[in-house]
């Protein structure tokens, strides 16, 4: 009875407590629940726990020690076992078992898991049940006998009792099932004193997979606790060294890994892109964006820290204590100092209820095609009947590549799910190769959002294809390291400072008038002059200042415009009509002010300025000179056309 409710005059019966995942028979309720998520289809899929989402089918047997080292107090237990007993309980709630009582052993092939518990450290093992269960209920109350059932072994303990027990279920077993895992796990506070001469070489031959807990009474590890688990390690190295108050959340929780023999995931390890199960559950993600965005299933965004909006993340999402008769403390009011909570109105401390999560996505809680088409980011799945939220589903390229999870498919026309934002290192990234032996990603670090592993747009084999790569980025390198290559070409940087800072690639930032400004390789950098008249794509400008100092400089070739209405749109050109040396007639010349070398010719020269708008900057003339009566070509100042074709200019004679 809730009396507080009652005292209100509300509904005091029963009391409010977190729903089980297994309580959910269908796909949309399991994934309205954080903690949740749907495994399977639609009609034969079961809502599990998201620590055991794919757990395989498989069978637990549990050893509980049961001597008096174990039956007193362990860290804030009063009596160890018994503590124990409490925490398998509320795991077993977690689980996703098979729903099978003890004695039905055809399970072959059927999802979840069953488990066996039995008190040992004497010459006999013991339980209520002689076969697996994985009855909720039955579990629960195989749990309720080994609570008054406790057969004291002493202060001495046998483990040798414990893997004859396994060997010989598993050997009956095997023959069944040969299909199931086969785990055993040992949890103990003492020192197997039969550890000189285990044999576990039938539970080997069985494929038995053994893990043993050591618990340590104090939160330290001491050397009396590391000679326990150096000495229980004779049984596996499978070992974990824990408090009691870890028997699941340090130990048990492993289960999954240990189904897999994924030592990867071993200790609640983080998901990442080298263990990542794209069909996974979301929590599983964390706060890993890259993996996170990339499933359907999920979404990186705002999640409560706290499971009740009373709660308070500042203060391990306890309630704030009442202060009756004034005005109740909120989370704002309250710190922990020292393990001890400060309480005051005066206090008004940052709280963040919310923290970027990965967590299930709105569209999987639709139960049927209605309510998922009312959602303009989600999809139904018509061979899953599931309702998905959309990933890469964009039609055009620009949308696509905006979308850092997502990569265009130009022979295809269609956006898919890029195959290398998920790897966050440039090890990893430059280390991913395709199955002809070419460098599938590339480290990006022309992003405006910091280094990134991406997609290389170069991966072909030979010049001709390179070239014409639809991107437009890529370019046939014969000089590389490992031989002729189609790479990315350098300096496609969207700043100007990530542009600049690129020595190593000799980058510039290109402003010109009428276009984005942009980043390149640098042309016409030379110094020496002679290198810079053999590029036709430079120009040599020369003069002598007023004291007699010659200079010289070397500069990409301008004005090669080929229409009036260009040429004289650029301040730095000029339209000679009179050429009869081309055809149509007419040429476009570079003006006087653009042919002076540097900022000491150019500030000698009234009618000139030094332009630092354009990168490179460069002598331009002023506007003044441009358009007034001085000796400088007056030109109008349309707007540039684009579009026309454009062929070099030859100097002025």
């Amino acid at each position: 009875m809730d009396t507080q409710k009652l005292a209100n005059g509300e509904s005091y019966q029963g009391v409010c407590m977190t729903r089980p995942c297994w309580n959910s028979s269908t796909s949309c309720d399991c994934m309205r629940h954080k903690d949740c998520f749907w495994f399977g289809d639609n009609v034969n899929g079961q809502c599990r726990n998201n620590q055991y989402y794919n757990i395989p089918p498989t069978d637990l047997i549990i050893f509980l020690d049961a001597s008096s080292n174990m039956n007193k107090r362990l860290g804030r237990y009063p009596n160890g076992y018994i503590g124990a007993l409490g925490l398998l309980q509320n795991w077993i709630d977690t689980l996703p078992l098979t729903g099978t009582k003890s004695g039905n052993n055809n399970v072959d092939g059927q999802a979840g898991m069953r488990l066996m518990i039995y008190q040992f450290c004497g010459r006999s093992v013991y339980s209520s049940v002689t076969q697996m269960s994985g009855d909720r209920l039955e579990l629960l109350s195989i749990l309720q006998w080994h609570e008054t059932n406790r057969r004291s072994t002493g202060s001495s303990c046998l483990a040798q009792p414990a893997v004859k027990a396994a060997a010989d279920m598993y050997q009956l077993l095997t023959g069944i099932n040969p299909n199931r895992k086969r785990l055993a796990a040992w949890i103990s506070n003492s020192e197997f004193s039969d550890s000189s001469s285990l044999r576990v070489g039938g539970l080997a031959a069985l494929e038995a997979r053994l893990y043993v807990a050591t618990i340590r009474p104090v939160p330290d590890v001491t050397q009396a606790s590391s000679t326990m688990l150096e000495n229980n390690a004779k049984l596996t190295d499978n070992t974990y060294n824990i408090q009691i108050t870890e028997v699941v959340s340090a130990y048990l929780n492993n289960v999954r890994a240990w189904a897999f023999n994924n030592k990867a995931q071993y200790h609640n390890e983080p998901v990442t892109f080298l263990n990542d199960d794209i069909t996974g559950a979301c929590s599983m993600f964390q706060n890993n964006s890259l993996l996170c965005n990339r499933d359907e299933s999920c979404l990186y965004q705002p999640t409560r820290v706290c499971r009740h909006p009373t709660q308070c993340p500042n203060l391990g999402c306890q309630e704030p204590e009442p202060s009756a008769p004034y005005k109740p403390y909120r989370c704002e009011n309250c710190i922990t100092i020292n393990t001890r909570v400060r309480r005051s109105y005066f206090f008004n401390l940052p709280v963040f209820y919310n923290q970027p999560y990965c967590s299930n996505s709105v569209c999987t809680s639709y139960c049927d095609q209605a309510g998922c088409n009312t959602n303009p980011d989600c999809y139904w799945n018509f061979d899953k009947n599931y309702c998905y939220r959309k990933v890469c589903n964009y039609t055009d390229p620009t949308s696509c590549k905006e979308d850092w999870a997502c990569a265009w498919n130009a022979n295809k026309s269609t956006c898919r799910l890029n195959l290398c934002t998920d790897i966050p290192d440039s090890g990893n990234c430059t280390a991913k190769q395709s199955a002809g032996g070419l460098s599938q990603c590339l480290w990006d670090l022309t992003t405006l959002i910091g280094p990134k592993c991406k997609e290389n747009p170069c991966m072909y084999p030979d010049p001709k294809s390179c070239i014409k790569a639809p991107s437009g980025e890529c370019m046939w390198d014969p000089n590389a390291q490992d031989g002729a290559v189609c790479r990315r070409k350098s300096c496609l940087y969207d700043t100007e400072n990530s542009c600049i800072a690129d020595d190593v690639n000799n980058c510039e930032w290109v402003i010109q008038p009428y276009i984005q400004p942009f980043c390149r390789q640098a042309l016409c950098a030379y110094t020496n002059m002679s290198l810079c008249a053999a590029d036709n794509r430079c120009r040599v400008l020369r003069g002598t200042d007023s004291i007699g100092t010659a200079w010289s400089a070397c500069r990409e070739q301008l004005c090669s415009y080929n229409s009036s209405i260009d040429c004289n749109a650029d301040k730095n050109c000029y339209w000679n009509a009179t050429d009869l040396t081309v055809t149509p007639q007419g040429t476009c010349y570079e003006a006087p002010c653009a042919k002076l070398p540097n900022e000491v010719l150019c500030g000698e020269n009234p009618a000139c300025m030094w332009d630092f708008t354009r990168a490179p900057s460069m002598c331009t003339i002023t506007d003044c000179a441009r358009f007034g009566g001085t000796q400088s070509v007056r030109r109008d100042a349309r707007p540039v056309q684009v579009g026309h074709e454009r062929l070099r200019a030859e100097d002025v004679p």
